[in-house]
């Protein structure tokens, strides 16, 4: 008794201390970006505070073994999840780009706290379905946020960069011990391939050839030494596989494509999402979030447009349509059809499996750019001017236009000085350059802003989705005496009840079943493009009606799984569809079930008794 007397005390300091931990999770902040142990605590703490609405699971694991976590989000007490029409969302696939981390973040956050106090969050989650994966290279994402590295795009199975037959050995140093790894500089007016504008010794930008400028520095894009000897530094540093580049869509090997992985999917991360996606079928639309731009690119990187068939086009309008409003930013296509470097983006590409695989309107947002104030090609668009004539000019402006924003909105510290540095191999160096968020994510002060208009552009894709119901339900009475029965059920209605009259037979009474459904969406309920599809595993190339009988009540003859093909956005010319069948009723009553199968527009299904 003494010793549970003295562990009382000491169970409910640990209970408190956890319950603390737990609330402290679930308060996210948007002035900072999130490490994983971060992230997985506070996902955790959703879960735990809002079970009605979050379920949090894991799609796999990374190649270092992190949980890949994603976040599903609806209403489960109305139909199950999978029922639902779905919107997936995910962040954080090349390990530098961490913005879209905290907009998967804050979407999460915005949906779970909304439910029950504003109508159109508590519609939504009531009709539709989140996945939400906030961080799916986890293991370089991490790496960027925590430790002083830079460059970790791509995912960190080890790899061969220069092909010496060993893996990662020369990655880059923070060789000042500043705490930064950032860049390196050196006169060399043999080799120099950059300059140092002479108004502004940060800045360095190529020579103007056409003026007949020469090189006078040579630059490394990260400072360090040359680990392996071979006279080149930092060439072979960690990683990997890009993960973007790794997907079934348009693959390419290496011969075509550098870093698209050995084969398509060879990389646990794409695969881990494939496989959520195809056992998830309800997916209808797609998010992929990454940095930097300013802007949505929708399908296709590999191939033009033109294939997209035009109903496919209109959706993706209205998608771009509902991004601009909640953004203010514009939509492009990463197939190149014009400009230097005509032809595909890239191959492997996410959006594109998305849309010509999975079925889904898909798009990538590449988050943060330079604030409109300061990009000079919006200001003279805003005043009416035109951009500069050559594209060194855009690109010279561009470039101070950057120093201006940090001078004017950090006071300079989103770039690192210029200081003399003892290279072991090069001599004399200069080490400094951009820190971290400036450039491809924003610094911190701005994160909020972004994070909550992108989480209104998530909600507005999400309404973009079908939504198919059963809509009407016609019984009638076609053989069993001298008065016959004519009962409705309109949407809304719990169960049908139909009464065979009083001089009916009491043994058998033949009745015509007819249901509608109707897309109550905005969206049509199966992509152009997957309707001319015929594959195996895509069972979406037709909505289904499906009558269930059992007991007393027999079907006649017609096929009780009818295919409806695809339903029209609502308001339009076929956005209801319907089915008819003969049934036998033996006995004073039975029952049956109206099922209403949409794969991107959910399940519905009404009962009705018979007597």
């Amino acid at each position: 008794m003494k010793n549970n007397k003295r562990l009382f005390p000491l169970v409910v300091s640990l209970l408190c201390l956890w319950v603390t931990g737990a609330l402290q999770a679930q308060n996210i902040s948007f002035d900072k970006y999130h490490s994983y142990q971060e992230i997985t605590n506070y996902l955790k703490a959703v879960q735990a505070k809002y079970p009605q609405l979050a379920h949090l699971s894991s799609m796999g694991k990374s190649f270092l073994g992190k949980e890949l976590w994603v976040m599903e989000i609806t209403n489960r007490k109305l139909k199950k999840p999978e029922h639902k029409p779905a919107m997936y969302i995910d962040g954080g696939t090349h390990g530098n780009e961490v913005t879209g981390t905290e907009v998967c973040l804050h979407t999460i956050d915005y949906l779970v706290k909304n439910y029950g106090e504003e109508g159109r969050i508590t519609k939504l989650l009531d009709t539709r379905t989140f996945y939400i994966a906030p961080s799916v290279n986890p293991d370089s994402n991490d790496l960027f946020i925590t430790t002083s590295s830079r460059r970790l795009r791509n995912n960190q199975r080890p790899f061969d960069d220069d092909s010496d037959g060993v893996v990662d050995e020369d990655p880059a140093e923070d060789l000042n011990g500043d705490g930064f790894i950032s860049m390196m500089r050196k006169k060399d007016a043999e080799e120099g391939t950059m300059i140092v504008l002479p108004d502004d010794p940060r800045i360095m930008v190529r020579p103007n050839k056409e003026k007949g400028e020469k090189g006078e520095y040579r630059l490394w894009r990260s400072e360090g030494i040359d680990n392996d000897g071979d006279d080149n530094i930092n060439e072979d540093g960690r990683g990997g596989v890009n993960v973007n580049r790794n997907y079934p869509a348009y693959w390419q090997p290496a011969h075509k494509q550098a870093r698209g992985g050995v084969y398509p999917l060879s990389e646990p991360e794409s695969r881990a999402i494939v496989e959520f996606c195809l056992a998830h079928p309800n997916i209808a639309t797609v998010q992929s979030y990454h940095t930097s731009g300013g802007f949505l690119y929708q399908p296709l990187a590999a191939e033009k447009a033109s294939v997209i068939p035009a109903e496919d086009r209109a959706v993706f309008k209205k998608i771009s349509e509902a991004y601009k409003k909640a953004t203010g930013n514009e939509t492009r296509r990463p197939y190149r059809e014009k400009g230097p470097r005509p032809g595909p983006y890239g191959f492997g590409i996410f959006i594109d499996w998305a849309y010509m695989h999975l079925g889904a309107y898909s798009g990538t947002t590449e988050l943060w750019n330079l604030p409109d104030k300061y990009d000079p090609e919006k200001q003279k668009k805003k005043k009416a001017e035109g951009a500069s004539d050559d594209e060194y000019s855009r690109y010279l402006e561009k470039t101070k236009a950057w120093f201006r924003f940090i001078d004017e909105e950090l006071g300079g510290e989103g770039f690192i000085p210029w200081k003399p540095f003892q290279h072991p191999f090069l001599g004399e160096v200069e080490i400094g350059g951009w820190k971290k968020y400036v450039r491809s994510n924003p610094p911190p002060k701005f994160l909020k802003q972004i994070v909550e208009k992108n989480t209104m552009a998530d909600i507005a894709q999400a309404e973009l989705t079908p939504l198919v119901l059963i809509n009407e339900v016609k019984v009638s009475l076609v053989q069993g005496g001298e008065q016959a029965a004519h009962v409705n059920l309109k949407e809304g209605e719990e169960a049908l009840k139909v009464s065979r009259g009083k001089k009916l037979s009491d043994r058998i009474a033949i009745f015509e079943v007819k249901a509608t459904v109707r897309n109550e969406g905005p969206v049509q309920s199966i992509t152009k493009k997957m309707q001319g599809t015929k594959l195996p595993q895509r069972p979406n190339i037709s909505d289904l009606l499906i009558l269930e009988t059992g007991g007393n009540v027999t079907l006649l003859a017609e096929n009780a799984r009818v295919r409806v093909g695809s339903l029209a956005a609502k308001g339009e010319k076929d956005d209801t569809k319907s089915a008819s069948w003969l049934i036998q009723l033996k006995g004073k009553k039975g029952q049956l079930k109206i099922i209403s199968i949409s794969q991107k527009g959910g399940y519905d299904e009404q009962i009705i008794s018979l007597r």
